[in-house]
């Protein structure tokens, strides 16, 4: 197991800022994956809470608020 690749291992082969940004495009074209496919749309969202219809869009939006608040929180504990 001497060739396991670790966030440390990377970060001293690479340096803190090239790992940083490739995390974040990583983590961003998931998110454009998913926001994609599920067809999100803040405004969309935001129009159906402003109408007080509370439907898909906004549950969606909802859902992926919750969900990077949740992941952001447990990424802290895990530092």
């Amino acid at each position: 197991m001497e060739n396991a690749v670790n966030l440390a291992t990377l970060v001293e082969r690479y340096g803190e800022g090239t790992v940083l940004a490739a995390g974040g495009a990583v983590i961003g074209m998931l998110f454009g994956f998913c926001a994609q496919r599920s067809r999100f749309c803040l405004r969309a969202a935001v129009m159906e809470f402003w109408h007080r219809t509370f439907g898909v869009k906004l549950s969606v939006w909802l859902l992926a608020f919750s969900t990077a608040v949740v992941v952001v929180q447990a990424l802290l504990l895990a530092h």
